[in-house]
This record gives C-alpha cells, sequence and structure tokens, in this order.
C-alpha cells in the first residue's frame, strides 16, 4: 500500500524506490555498492548519499538533473532487487535466479 508519504508501493522493508525528505530527490537501490560508488563518482550533480547510506546499495538521485530515461532504468533496477524470483522468471523469460544481480 502507498501512503502520502511513502507513495510507491513497499516489497520489503526500504521499499524499492521513494522520496527523500527534500522532496527534490528520490533514493532507488543500486545494483551493488560498486555501481553506486561509481554513479556517485561519474556525475556527482546526479547522484549523492548521505552516511545513513554510506554502506547501503542505496542512491539518491536528484531528479531536476536526471533525464526520463536514465530515471527509469534506475527505478527498474531498483525494482529488480525487490521483485520476488518468481516474477523476474516469468519476465526473464526463467527460473527468475538469474534475474538478480
Amino acid at each position: 500500500m502507498s501512503s502520502p508519504r511513502h507513495p510507491f508501493g513497499r516489497r520489503r522493508p526500504g521499499g524499492f524506490v521513494g522520496i527523500w525528505k527534500d522532496n527534490t530527490s528520490i533514493v532507488v537501490l543500486a545494483e551493488s555498492l560498486a555501481e553506486k560508488q561509481a554513479l556517485l563518482a561519474s556525475e556527482p550533480r546526479k547522484f549523492f548519499t548521505t552516511p545513513h547510506y554510506r554502506d547501503s546499495p542505496r542512491l539518491l538521485v536528484r531528479l531536476a538533473q536526471i533525464d526520463v530515461e536514465e530515471l527509469e532504468e534506475l527505478v527498474a533496477e531498483s525494482w529488480r532487487q525487490h521483485a520476488p524470483a518468481e516474477l523476474l522468471g516469468a519476465l526473464d523469460g526463467g527460473s527468475g535466479a538469474e534475474g538478480r544481480r
């Protein structure tokens, strides 16, 4: 279920995407800590983190700095990290286990 504070549905604690407290950024789940670090290093105007998310693959994204196509990719990847294996399998045409990275 969604709520005004958390407009996106939750599959597991923390959800797969949400509006950050500044109301101009979102939180997504990167594929890995390495991917998160690469994004932070490559485009610091788009991506940032906080001490709270330091050891987590959660990544903060400034919405004003990102185009729709890239945002779609980030949200889809974040969703894939939370999706049930059966659903990933159905979407990927396999067992679902290979859908998780």
